[in-house]
C-alpha cells in the first residue's frame, strides 16, 4: 500500500527538452498495490509522451484515492487488473490543451490483452474528467463500468458511485455492495469472490462468463427454470 498522504509525485522535466522515449513513472510487475492518501501523480512532461502507471506481469492495483493525470494514460493495463474505487483522473495540462480527444486513454487496457482477458479494468466510483470510462472505451458496446454503478454528469466530468449500501446490498464483490447477484458478477474481475447477502428468487438464469467464486453466505437462491445458473467458456 502507498499512502500518498497528500503529497505530489512529478517529472523533473522542465530543463530536458525533447526526450528520446516515453518515460512510464511506475511499473506494477506482478504485485499487488494499493494507492491511497489524496495525493498527485502527475506526469505533465510538456510536448513529450509520459505514463503514470503500466500494469504488467498479472500485477493488480487498487485506486482508492487521489489525482491522477496521462499523457497520454495515467494507467495503462498490459496484463493484470486495475480497480477503481475513487479518485480523480484527467489528461496532463500540456497534452489537455493540444488534443482533448486523447482522454478517452487516461485509463486504458492493452487492446489485444483485454480482447484475451487478460487485462481488466472495473470503475466502482471516482471522477473522469473530460472522458467517460462507460463510453466505449475498447470498441463499441464495452464498458470499463459495471452495472449497479450509477453516474453523476456534469459539464465536463462524470462521477461513479455504487447504488447499494450495506443495508441495500443483495449481494457483495471487492467491498462495494450490489442489489442482484447478477450486477454483482458483471462487476467481478476474474479470480473475485462474489458473497451473496440474501435470500434471492432468479427468474430464468444468471449467466456466469469469468472465472470467480461464488460465496452462498448460507443463503438460498431459488429458480424458476430448469437451472439457475449457466456458465461460457
Amino acid at each position: 500500500t502507498i499512502d500518498l498522504n497528500g503529497k505530489s509525485i512529478t517529472w523533473n522535466y522542465e530543463n530536458s527538452g525533447s526526450l528520446p522515449t516515453t518515460p512510464a513513472m511506475f511499473s506494477i510487475n506482478g504485485a499487488n498495490v494499493v494507492l491511497t492518501g489524496d495525493g498527485t501523480i502527475d506526469v505533465e512532461a510538456g510536448n513529450n509522451g509520459s505514463y503514470g502507471i503500466d500494469i504488467i506481469n498479472g500485477g493488480s492495483l487498487i485506486i482508492e484515492s487521489g489525482t491522477y493525470t496521462g499523457a497520454t494514460s495515467a494507467v495503462q493495463v498490459s496484463d493484470g487488473q486495475l480497480k477503481i474505487y475513487g479518485g480523480t483522473f484527467k489528461q496532463a495540462a500540456t497534452i489537455a490543451s493540444i488534443d482533448p480527444d486523447y482522454a478517452k486513454y487516461v485509463i486504458n487496457c492493452y487492446d489485444s490483452a483485454y480482447k484475451t482477458g487478460d487485462a481488466e479494468i472495473a470503475v466502482y466510483g471516482g471522477t473522469f474528467v473530460g472522458f467517460d470510462p462507460a463510453d466505449d472505451p475498447e470498441g463499441e458496446g464495452t464498458s470499463y463500468v459495471p452495472s449497479g454503478i450509477i453516474a453523476t454528469t456534469t459539464t465536463d466530468a462524470v462521477t461513479y458511485r455504487p447504488e447499494a449500501d450495506v443495508s441495500t446490498g443483495v449481494a457483495e464483490v471487492n467491498g462495494i455492495y450490489f442489489d442482484s447477484l447478477g450486477k454483482a458478477l458483471d462487476a467481478a474481475l476474474n479470480g473475485d469472490t462474489v458473497t451473496l447477502l440474501k435470500d434471492i428468487n432468479v427468474s430464468g438464469y444468471i449467466l456466469i462468463n469469468k472465472n470467480v467464486t461464488i460465496d452462498l453466505g448460507g443463503n438460498c437462491v431459488t429458480g424458476t427454470g430448469p437451472y439457475v445458473f449457466a456458465s461460457t467458456s
